[in-house]
């Protein structure tokens, strides 16, 4: 089956799920186990459309990608439930569109850490120099240690030496995990199987160049460029602000 043809069959069905997700009118249910409402979808059904969003993106066609995407931004900015959000975060990382990179930015300020976590593993998925700095930026300024955690991880990932710096911070803290993970990724980064804390710090303070240490209590996040809001009449009756209760 060729690539072409695959698209042209993929690409609907997709559209149909995209516009499924933009039209429900009953929203999500705290509960899993509430007793189904006829009509309206349940919570698993869209965790399954919203992963399916992301598993076939590498079959939209480059003039649908940012048409989804904004779809995808839609429920990170809006949904009340933080569980599709996070699954939002997880598939909008497949659409290499402008839209992906506010909603991310977006995201990253969520008020509840499993989206946050989910901000970091979506920059390993999208990848690029514009990963590499924004979780830099996540390490010097979220304060979540599970964030932080995730977000060396991510960067021992990328293996990009422009983390190296952005690590004597995390090197340098009290707590003991931050330092494993600060030394397993700069294993990563560099090649070189040192093991000691003191003597990584040593190489990152040789290598820092003062606009890329991760400053935790000085830095500021990055101003991405404004996320435009949907018309709440038209696609959004079933959010609810991400800062809401959950």
């Amino acid at each position: 089956m060729s690539d072409n043809f695959r698209s042209r069959i993929l690409t609907p069905i997709l559209f149909g799920l995209v516009l499924f997700l933009m039209v429900t009118q009953g929203g999500c249910r705290a509960m899993f186990n509430a007793k189904p409402i006829p009509g309206v979808p349940q919570p698993e059904d869209r965790i399954e459309q919203i992963r399916q969003l992301g598993k076939e993106a590498g079959n939209v066609s480059k003039e649908m990608q940012p048409q989804y995407a904004d779809t995808l931004a839609a429920i990170i900015q809006n949904d009340k439930d933080s569980v599709m959000r996070t699954e939002a975060v997880l598939a909008i990382a497949h659409y290499p569109v402008p839209k992906t990179v506010e909603a991310l930015r977006f995201a990253k300020k969520d008020p509840v850490v499993d989206v946050r976590l989910a901000v970091c593993s979506a920059w390993k998925t999208y990848g690029g120099d514009e990963a590499v700095l924004e979780v830099i930026d996540i390490l010097g300024t979220d304060s979540d240690l599970d964030v932080r955690h995730e977000a060396i991880d991510v960067l021992g990932e990328l293996k990009d030496e422009r983390a190296v710096a952005a690590l004597e911070v995390p090197l340098s803290d009290t707590d003991p995990a931050l330092k494993y993970y600060s030394v397993q990724a700069l294993q990563k980064i560099t090649g070189l199987t040192m093991t000691d804390a003191k003597e990584w710090l040593a190489y990152c303070r040789e290598r820092r160049p003062e606009t890329a240490v991760a400053q935790k209590d000085e830095a500021a996040p990055k101003e991405g460029p404004a996320l435009p809001f949907l018309n709440p009449k038209e696609v959004l009756s079933n959010f609810r602000q991400p800062g809401a209760s959950e």
